[in-house]
């Protein structure tokens, strides 16, 4: 069964998030959903599942 994660800091920017839910995997290896995220948080922390990170992460929008 997936196991949500309450209180989860955002580490990207100086923000200082710390209200972050994620879901992840039985094995807690994968990152399911993440809730209460900026897109760029939403998108680093999914991104976690890759096998390689992106060379470039998603900036915000201007």
């Amino acid at each position: 069964m997936p196991k949500l994660i309450t209180g989860v800091g955002c580490p990207y920017c100086g923000s200082s998030c710390d209200d972050l839910e994620v879901l992840v995997s039985d094995d807690e290896t994968k990152v399911l959903e993440v809730h209460n995220a900026c897109i760029i948080g939403n998108n680093l922390f999914h991104h976690a599942n890759r096998p390689h990170p992106p060379a470039n992460p998603p900036q915000a929008p201007a």
